[in-house]
């Protein structure tokens, strides 16, 4: 319907057309680390697109369409479409990182009392080492030597 707002009329939107929804969701969590995208469509026919509306990369009954493994890092941007329906653009980008380890509690923790220990062997170490005879000041004694007339002699 049209309302009056300050003076404009304006048209209201009641609400979304089907299409405008996003209709595909990722599985990532899967044990052989394969990225898996669902099309939430309910035709008995799904057409999945990759990087172009032109460009169909499966036309299948599965509602899933495997893009392949996360370590590969799998790109682009995916729609799924039906007879009357096609999703909005989904757009996928993984970066691994093949060198990482992932901080947990127990990892951090594991860290810090690492660190601790060190620190604790470092000041031990420190203090038998100066405790030692050898690393002691040299026997002269260094100093401000006073002369009571005030000068040096010479």
């Amino acid at each position: 319907g049209r309302e009056n707002f300050r003076g404009k009329t304006l048209n209201r939107i009641s609400g979304f057309s089907f299409s405008e929804k996003h209709l595909i969701t990722v599985n990532d969590n899967r044990e052989d680390g394969s990225v898996l995208l669902t099309c939430d469509l309910t035709d008995k026919y799904i057409q999945w697109f990759k990087d172009s509306p032109n460009t169909l990369v499966q036309n299948t009954s599965e509602k899933t369409f495997n893009i392949g493994s996360n370590a590969k890092d799998p790109q682009g941007i995916y729609w799924c479409g039906g007879s009357e329906y096609t999703s909005k653009p989904f757009q996928v980008y993984y970066r691994m990182c093949q060198n990482c380890i992932e901080l947990n509690a127990a990892t951090v923790s594991g860290f810090i009392f690492a660190e601790i220990i060190s620190i604790f062997f470092l000041a031990v170490g420190v203090y038998f080492i100066a405790g030692q005879d050898g690393v002691r000041q040299s026997r002269g004694k260094r100093g401000l030597r006073v002369w009571p007339s005030g000068r040096a002699p010479g």
